[in-house]
C-alpha cells in the first residue's frame, strides 16, 4: 500500500498509494459523520430553526471572508510543496504574518458592513457587535489551519492530516457537549453567540494540533527559498475558481437570508449539510489525487486512468448514497431534529441530483489543478456561478428554500457537464470511461474490500 521514492533533496520517503490515501480519507470522513450529525442535532434542538439560522449565517460569513481574503493559497501550498520547491520553515513564518493581516482586513470589512443596509444578510442583528470579534479570531486560526494542513498534504502526509481532521470533529462535539452541560447547570439558555465562541475555541485548538504535526518538517529545506512567490502565482487562478465555486455553494444562503429570515437559513442549511455528506466520497478521492498528480506529472497515462476510475467510483457510490438518503429523509428528519425542521425535506430532495452530479467535478477538478491548469476550473466555476445567480434570483423569491435547492442542482449539473468535457479533451479518453461503471471497477472494489477486511481481521487477532 506504500512506495519508497526520492524527493527533490535526495532523501528517501515513504508515500502511501493513491487508493490507500483515498480510502483512509474516506474512512476518516465516514467516522466524522456521526460526530457532525450529533453536533448538528444538539445545535438544532438547542436553538431551533431561527437560532440555528443565526449560528449558520455567522459561520457562512466567516467562511466567505476566509475565501475572499485567503486567495486559495492552500491549493498553491499543496502543489508547490508536493513539487519539492518550498522551504517549510520560512514559508510558515510568512503565512503566519499573512494570517494576521487577513484577520485585520476582515475586521475592517465587517465594521464597514455593519453600518450598511445589507448587514442583516450577513450578521444577525440579535447577536450584537460582539460577533465581529469572534468571527475575526476564528478566521485567523481557521486560515492557519488551512495553511498547516496544506503543507502536510504537499508532503503527502495525508493520513496524519486526516487524523487531525477527525480529532477536530471530536473536539467540537466534546466542547459542545461540555458547554451545553455547563449552561444547563447554570440554568442559562444556549445562544448562537455562545456556540460561535465554542466553535472559535475548536478552530484555535485544531490549528495548534496541525502545527504540532508539521513541526518535524519545518527544519527541512527542499529549496533555498520559501516558495511563496510560486505559491501565489499558482493560487491566483485557483482563487478565482474557488471563489466562484464557493459562491455557487453558499450564495443561496445569503439570498435566502436577504429575502426571508434566519429561520429560512436554518432550514436550508440543514438540507445542504445533510446532502453534502454525499460529497465525503468524492472529496476523499480529490484530496488524495491533487498531490499525487502534482508530484507525478510525467506519468500522464497512469494519472488519467486513475482519475477516470476514481471518478466512476465517486459517481456511482454517490448515487447509491443519495438514493439511501432520499428514502431515509422523510421519516428520520422530523424524528431526529424535530417536527419544526420537516420543511427542509423537500429542499433536500431537490438538492440530491445536483449533489450527485457535482461529485464528478470534485474529482476531475483536482486532476485539472494537478496538471497545472486551474484556470480551466475557473471557467467552469464562472459559468456555474452565472447559472446560480440567475436561478437563485428567479426561484428563491417564488419557491423559498425549494427554489434555492433547484437552482443549485441546475448549477451543479452544468458544472459537471463542462468539467467532464474539459477532462475528455485534455486526456483524450472517451466520456464513457469517466462515467460508466466497468467490470474492472467491480473486481477492484472486491479486492480492496477483501484487503481491508483482512487487515482488520489481522489486527483483531494481534489483540
Amino acid at each position: 500500500m506504500s512506495s519508497s521514492v526520492q524527493d527533490s533533496t535526495g532523501r528517501s520517503t515513504v508515500r502511501t498509494s493513491l487508493w490507500f490515501s483515498s480510502l483512509h480519507t474516506l474512512g476518516t470522513s465516514i467516522l466524522s459523520i456521526p460526530l457532525g450529525v450529533l453536533s448538528s442535532i444538539l445545535i438544532a434542538r438547542a436553538l431551533g430553526p431561527a437560532g440555528k439560522g443565526s449560528y449558520d449565517l455567522v459561520l457562512a460569513t466567516m467562511v466567505l471572508l476566509n475565501m475572499v481574503l485567503g486567495f486559495s493559497l492552500p491549493s498553491g501550498i499543496t502543489y508547490v510543496v508536493a513539487r519539492g520547491r518550498a522551504a517549510l520553515g520560512s514559508l510558515s513564518l510568512r503565512l503566519g504574518a499573512l494570517a494576521l493581516l487577513q484577520g485585520l482586513l476582515a475586521a475592517v470589512l465587517l465594521t464597514i458592513l455593519q453600518h450598511t443596509h445589507y448587514s442583516a444578510a450577513f450578521l444577525p442583528p440579535q447577536m450584537g457587535s460582539g460577533v465581529i470579534a469572534v468571527i475575526v479570531l476564528s478566521l485567523i486560526f481557521s486560515v492557519l489551519s488551512g495553511y498547516w494542513r496544506a503543507m502536510l498534504m504537499g508532503r503527502q502526509e495525508i493520513v496524519r492530516a486526516n487524523r487531525v481532521d477527525l480529532l477536530g470533529r471530536a473536539l467540537y462535539l466534546t466542547l459542545l457537549l461540555s458547554g451545553m452541560g455547563v449552561l444547563t447547570v447554570l440554568k442559562y439558555p444556549p445562544s448562537p453567540l455562545i456556540l460561535t465562541w465554542i466553535n472559535g475555541g475548536v478552530v484555535l485548538l485544531t490549528s495548534l494540533i496541525f502545527l504540532k504535526a508539521l513541526r518535524p518538517y519545518l527544519g527541512m529545506s527542499a529549496s533555498g527559498h520559501s516558495g511563496f512567490r510560486e505559491i501565489v502565482g499558482y493560487s491566483f487562478p485557483c482563487y478565482l475558481a474557488n471563489l466562484t465555486q464557493f459562491l455557487n455553494y453558499r450564495l443561496d444562503v445569503f439570498i435566502v437570508s436577504f429575502f426571508y429570515n434566519v429561520e429560512g437559513v436554518g432550514l436550508y442549511t440543514l438540507a445542504v449539510s445533510l446532502a453534502q455528506l454525499i460529497w465525503l466520497i468524492s472529496n476523499a478521492a480529490a484530496t488524495a489525487l491533487l498531490p499525487k498528480v502534482a508530484a507525478l506529472q510525467e506519468a500522464v497515462s497512469e494519472n488519467v486512468a486513475r482519475t477516470a476510475q476514481m471518478t466512476r467510483f465517486s459517481l456511482w457510490l454517490s448515487f447509491l448514497s443519495a438514493l439511501f438518503l432520499a428514502l431515509l429523509a422523510g421519516p428520520a428528519i422530523p424524528w431526529v431534529y424535530g417536527e419544526v425542521f420537516r420543511q427542509c425535506i423537500a429542499a433536500l430532495l431537490g438538492l440530491l441530483p445536483g449533489i450527485v452530479a457535482f461529485s464528478i467535478v470534485n474529482v476531475l477538478a483536482s486532476y485539472i489543478s494537478g496538471i497545472g491548469k486551474p484556470q480551466l476550473n475557473f471557467m467552469v466555476s464562472l459559468v456555474g456561478l452565472g447559472v446560480t445567480v440567475t436561478f437563485d434570483l428567479l426561484l428563491i423569491p417564488r419557491f423559498y428554500i425549494i427554489g434555492a435547492a433547484l437552482a443549485s442542482t441546475l448549477s451543479y449539473s452544468v458544472s459537471a457537464l463542462l468539467t467532464t468535457w474539459i477532462f475528455v479533451r485534455e486526456s483524450g479518453i472517451p466520456a464513457r470511461k469517466v462515467l460508466i461503471w466497468t467490470r474492472e471497477d467491480g473486481s477492484l472494489m472486491i479486492s480492496l474490500a477483501r484487503r481491508i477486511l483482512g487487515q482488520v481481521a489481522s489486527n483483531w487477532r494481534l489483540r
